[in-house]
């Protein structure tokens, strides 16, 4: 999905076209009544002198259905009140006050990445853990990704430990040999995002774990995808025949 979509707030009338997780083609519409209210805090504070609608805070729910399957998707999250100006129907200005949202959790989670079915299930699991937690906690998402490429190395051959002491990422990456010399450096943007996640304090946002799944969707292409070795395959094959296929073609698997 488009990270606009994925980080901006909305109102009812502007809900993002989400992708849906079941069969991950179909788009999500709205079905039932977008239920929200104002929290039981937020409305005690309306007697306070200093009150304004910018300190209103809602709570909200709906669900929605794919166009593609028909299946279902729970949608919670929070939002506020901001003032909007437009101009009337007299070319004057004019503004109201409009509630947006913002997501906190999709049932079942989004798929915000594309995962090629060879990657390994653990690696999978780990990334599912991310896609759930990106809308809540960006900063625990990224350090969900950051495991997921840990899991990674392991799935490669690289130990965890020495003779001598446990390995950090770090040495891991350095590790890496031959064929994954290439993608040390998407490893390494993993790491450093993922280390900010795991720090109290640290301001990880959801443009910094959009920016780590797509460095992940980028280093499972690479590592899973089985487009690369049939391009291979073909590249060899032209060359050998020192031209087009032809009939050739027939036997192989491309």
């Amino acid at each position: 999905m488009d990270k606009d979509d994925l980080v901006r707030a909305f109102s009812q009338s502007s809900m993002p076209s989400y992708t849906c997780p079941h069969c991950e083609s179909g788009k999500l519409t709205l079905v039932g009544n977008f239920e929200t209210r104002e929290t039981l805090a937020s409305q005690a504070l309306h007697q306070e002198d200093w009150w304004d609608p910018d300190y209103v805070v809602l709570y909200f729910q709906c669900s929605m259905q794919c166009g593609a399957c028909r299946d279902y998707v729970t949608l919670v999250g929070t939002g506020g009140v901001e003032r909007e100006q437009y101009i009337d129907e007299n070319g004057n200005w004019d503004s109201s006050w409009v509630s947006y949202y913002k997501p906190s959790f999709f049932q079942p989670a989004l798929k915000l990445i594309t995962i090629p079915e060879s990657s390994p299930y653990a690696v999978k699991s780990l990334l599912d853990n991310a896609f759930a937690l990106f809308f809540f906690n960006p900063g625990s998402c990224c350090n969900c990704i950051r495991m997921a490429g840990e899991q990674i190395l392991t799935e490669l051959g690289v130990e965890a430990s020495s003779a001598e002491k446990r390995l950090n990422f770090s040495d891991r990456i350095k590790a890496l040999q031959g064929d994954h010399e290439a993608v040390k450096r998407l490893f390494d943007a993993i790491r450093w995002l993922g280390n900010h996640g795991s720090h109290p304090g640290d301001v990880v946002t959801h443009e910094d774990a959009y920016d780590a799944l797509k460095i992940m969707e980028y280093l499972l292409a690479e590592l899973y995808c089985d487009r690369k070795p049939k391009i291979e395959k073909l590249v060899a094959a032209i060359n050998e025949r020192k031209g087009p296929l032809g009939r050739a073609r027939r036997g192989l698997d491309l």
